[in-house]
């Protein structure tokens, strides 16, 4: 008896996965970096919005696909930022791992023209950050979709 329960002891603990350090690692708020993403749109920020893209990032919209930060900023982030206002996205769903994390959703905006709202467009989106060298977060891949035809 006292060595069946001795085996069953010594099996039980020899069952237990080994702590990873990425397990021990602290992981990112996937929220925190999609709060500072909208806020950047909402706040009209380009540069804000731009320092969130790695220098070789994709966004994909459609057919319509731009790649690095430089282009991203000149035909994309520049010529949609005065057009936009009330920004927001709706999670469904999100992850993180030490170097990577996603978030997934819907976003919706108003459409303005010489300061008024004239409409509004929405759509889905997938965000893949990348971590950085620097420890900081940036976005790796957007895809961008419009639910509107």
């Amino acid at each position: 008896m006292i060595a069946l329960s001795i085996g069953l002891l010594i099996s039980s603990c020899s069952n237990n996965k080994p702590v990873t350090s990425e397990a021990n690692a602290k992981l990112v708020s996937v929220d925190s970096l999609n709060s500072n993403w909208n806020n950047g749109w909402n706040a009209g920020d380009e540069n804000a919005v731009a320092n969130m893209f790695t220098d070789h990032a994709v966004v994909l919209s459609g057919a319509w696909k731009v790649t690095g930060k430089d282009s991203i900023v000149k035909n994309w982030v520049s010529r949609q930022l005065p057009r936009m206002t009330n920004f927001k996205t709706t999670k469904l769903a999100s992850g993180a791992s030490s170097e990577m994390a996603f978030q997934t959703g819907y976003w919706s905006l108003d459409v303005k023209r010489n300061d008024s709202i004239v409409g509004t467009s929405q759509g889905n989106y997938t965000m893949i950050w990348k971590k950085q060298a620097d420890n900081s977060w940036k976005i790796e891949l957007l895809h961008m979709g419009d639910t509107e035809k």
